[in-house]
This record gives structure tokens, sequence and C-alpha cells, in this order.
């Protein structure tokens, strides 16, 4: 179930990409990693898009997030491995092409005085051979 990775930024220096091996089609591990001399803060909360048709889609989420969003720092030169959960939102992800979405901030987070981007990392899942071979339907 696993296919080609890339990620990409709003941010200069700032790159989230997903581990490949990681990929299933109900969790990932995520790296993300501040090239800067400067630290980032990044959100637990992330948001889900297909590929369909030729843009970007939000996928509907199944099951509303209720947990607390929390914010990380991102220290200057550094990496971070995170881990993303989509089952319990999304549910378990058909083939196809997605990426994930989440937010990256610069500035003051205590005093609200900060700037807010998009860190995105696009992967595929993709079936494999046996199981369309296999398969019960």
């Amino acid at each position: 179930m696993r296919s080609i990775s890339v990620g990409f930024s709003e941010i200069e220096g700032v790159r989230m990409r997903v581990e490949y091996d990681t990929i299933t089609n109900t969790n990932a591990q995520f790296v993300i990693t501040n090239y800067n001399l400067k630290d980032y803060w990044y959100a637990s909360s992330f948001r889900l898009r297909r590929w369909t048709w030729g843009s970007w889609v939000e996928v509907e989420i199944t099951e509303p997030n209720h947990s607390n969003r929390r914010i990380y720092k991102l220290e200057a030169e550094s990496s971070v491995n995170v881990n993303i959960y989509w089952e319990p939102f999304y549910g378990e992800l058909s083939p196809g092409l997605y990426m994930v979405v989440k937010d990256v901030f610069y500035g003051d987070i205590n005093e609200l005085n900060y700037e807010e981007h998009e860190l995105m990392a696009w992967f595929s899942i993709s079936p494999r051979i046996l199981d369309l071979f296999y398969s019960n339907e």
C-alpha cells in the first residue's frame, strides 16, 4: 500500500515529508524539518486532501476531532518525527493521491502575534497487486 511521497511548504526553509516505509491506509510518519536559524511552531491538528479530477479536494471528516489543538516548538535547524493517524477522523483511505496539511507559525504564540502558514506533504496509497487477485469482491 505504499508509493511516492513529496513535501512542500509556503515557508522557505521549512519542509514536511512522509517516511515512505510508514505509509498505510490508516496512518503514516512525517518528518518536519526547519532549515532556518529561527524557531517555528506547528500544530498537532491536520487536514487531509485528495487529488480528484485535476484538483485538491478536502476529504470529508467522518468523525469530528474533539481533541485539543496543541502547539509544538520546531527549533531552528532541527527535525521532528510526527505520527499522523487519520483513521479516527477520515476512516481507512482508499487508493489514491493524498495531501496532509499542517499549520506552521512564526512569531510570538503567547501574545497571539504570529504569521500562520501551511505545510504540506503528499503521498499515494496504492493497492497491493496480490490484493487485486485475492479480493473477496
